[in-house]
């Protein structure tokens, strides 16, 4: 899980944490963690129980067995003792579990339905149903091996400080295959070192002690176990081991691996770059747009507007709806003399601060870098503003009806392009959509004939907006 004990020890702090919802939790330890490091010294006088044969699975491989040992005179080198171990487990303790596994997986793939049984790779199908024959009687007994195998492990380990060996029989095996022997009925022959352990609870570690030859080497783990709750003493015992142990080769890459990975990172820092140039440009935007609004009431005044076209719009008698239009002009006015007086004052902006990237996306410093692919916000402002004083006045003399859908259109484009100068053209057309189910080209199409040329004229330059 990690490729240093000094990065377990830190994945420990975390991983080691009390979880309520794990039944099966023991009480938390205050283990501290940063102690892992007790140097070489930690392994002087340390008795150390040395298990090359698992007593069942696959026989280890010569170069597995010779990098293990070559790891424990290491180990004897830095002043612990050594001592050889007869092999514990058995290979009915190994079939038992098995076979008990099978059942489990047997009955959960039986209640799936056939179209998603389908989907499980057939090896494991293969293995699962291999148990549909079982009595109960040989479930039982298979059942039993798991407290065998944990009985059998602590007494054979009680005489140890720690038990190291092979993590597997064999080097990594191929990636293709579902197992090693790539057989469903000896499934799990690679198993016999680690499984045990699994069993009695407790801690160990795999740590690199050599390669294998060839022209691919492949590396070879060492397994660590302590006494159960003894994890840190675990990864002390592993990382003094690191320390003794020769220089490890470089992590391997393929062809093309480390170029493509600095390619990432690269991109990976332009990205994060970018976000940050961004979000500070977008924030700069938001603040100075409102030291603008914050004197007006233009937003409350909109919502009281839009609300009130929808309340006549829902009216039944021509008299109530009549009543509501002609309340409903007084907001009209007091919102359009608002945003134009707020139009005007935004004209003094700078116009380096006005300009806003036509781009669809943000990217930062765009308006510098091709100041050609820009428009300026003031005379957008300028272009809304006069659309909503229209409306207002009512010049093209539209029923209430008319006037209340044009002039939503005008507020909500309005709105468009105050959120398009703070982020970008693609969220401000997002949140249209998403808080009033409008598309921006629908919306476009739904101002004022006059507002549309100008608006169109300034951010698109006059080209088609769906061309655009």
């Amino acid at each position: 899980m990690t490729r240093t004990v000094q990065d377990a020890a830190l994945m420990m702090q975390v991983l080691s944490q009390p979880d309520a919802r794990d039944s099966m939790a023991l009480p938390a330890q205050d283990i501290d963690w940063s102690q892992f490091d007790q140097g070489a010294e930690y392994l002087r006088g340390l008795r150390i129980g040395l298990l090359l044969d698992a007593g069942c699975g696959l026989p280890v491989e010569p170069e597995v067995r010779a990098a293990v040992e070559q790891a424990a005179r290491w180990l004897e080198q830095a002043g612990a003792h050594i001592v050889p171990m007869q092999p514990f487990m058995t290979q009915a303790m190994l079939d038992g579990m098995d076979h008990f596994w099978r059942m489990r997986s047997h009955t959960d793939l039986q209640a799936l339905p056939a179209a998603q049984r389908d989907q499980v790779l057939s090896y494991i199908r293969a293995w699962a149903d291999s148990a549909a024959g079982l009595s109960g009687t040989a479930v039982f007994h298979a059942s039993q091996q798991f407290h065998l195998t944990r009985v059998a492990t602590v007494r054979a380990c009680s005489a140890f400080d720690y038990v190291i060996s092979p993590v597997a029989p064999m080097p990594a095996f191929a990636a293709e295959l579902p197992s090693p022997t790539n057989d469903p009925l000896r499934p799990l022959e690679h198993i016999g070192f680690t499984v045990p352990f699994n069993m009695s609870e407790q801690p160990a570690a795999s740590v690199n002690c050599g390669y294998t030859s060839g022209l691919h080497p492949l590396p070879v783990g060492l397994q660590i176990a302590g006494p159960r709750f003894d994890d840190l003493g675990v990864l002390q015992v592993a990382h003094a081991f690191e320390q003794i142990r020769p220089p490890q080769r470089a992590w391997p890459c393929r062809r093309g691996y480390k170029q493509a990975m600095d390619i990432l990172t690269l991109a990976l820092l332009i990205a994060i770059g970018s976000y940050i140039a961004n979000h500070q440009q977008q924030r700069k935007r938001i603040a100075l747009l409102a030291s603008h609004l914050g004197q007006y009431q233009i937003e409350k005044l909109m919502e009281a507007l839009t609300e009130g076209y929808l309340r006549a719009l829902g009216e039944s008698t021509p008299e109530r709806r009549d009543q509501i239009w002609s309340l409903l002009t007084t907001t009209e006015s007091q919102l359009s003399e608002q945003f134009s007086r707020f139009a005007a004052e935004f004209a003094k902006v700078n116009e380096a601060d006005a300009r806003v990237s036509r781009f669809a996306m943000a990217i930062p410093f765009a308006s510098q870098l091709f100041p050609a692919t820009t428009f300026d916000m003031r005379k957008a402002l300028a272009i809304h503003a006069q659309g909503i004083e229209n409306m207002a006045r009512n010049a093209a003399h539209l029923a209430p009806r008319d006037k209340a859908f044009t002039m939503s259109a005008e507020l909500f484009l309005m709105q468009h392009t105050c959120h398009w100068f703070c982020k970008s053209k693609t969220i401000a057309t997002a949140r249209m959509l998403a808080r009033h189910k409008t598309p921006y080209e629908q919306l476009v199409d739904s101002v004022s004939p006059q507002t549309r040329s100008a608006y169109l004229a300034l951010v698109k330059g006059g080209k088609d907006i769906k061309g655009a």
